[in-house]
């Protein structure tokens, strides 16, 4: 996430930092917003994977999945900065 940190910094000239947590410290905080303990685990292992790059491919998969391009990190960034501050999440879009 500090790719994301540094392009949001970027683009509002805000300083921004990711600090990355220990997992169990992150489950702590997921299960205090009232997720379930084994999603909220789940969510910090995924997160730890992530981080150390498990989830990296070259592949062009996604884009032929989209059926599109996929949208770079810049531009994905700049959507959500002019779309304004989320009211709320819904999760079924």
């Amino acid at each position: 996430m500090s790719d994301v940190a540094a392009e949001v910094s970027r683009q509002t000239g805000t300083p921004i930092v990711c600090q990355d947590m220990p997992v169990d410290q992150y489950a702590h905080v997921l299960t205090s917003a009232g997720l379930p303990a084994a999603f909220a685990e789940l969510l910090a292992d995924t997160s730890l994977a992530a981080t150390r790059g498990d989830w990296y491919t070259d592949s062009t998969g996604l884009p032929r999945l989209l059926g599109r391009p996929s949208t770079a990190l810049a531009a994905a960034v700049a959507e959500a900065l002019a779309a304004g501050p989320a009211t709320a999440f819904d999760p079924r879009g």
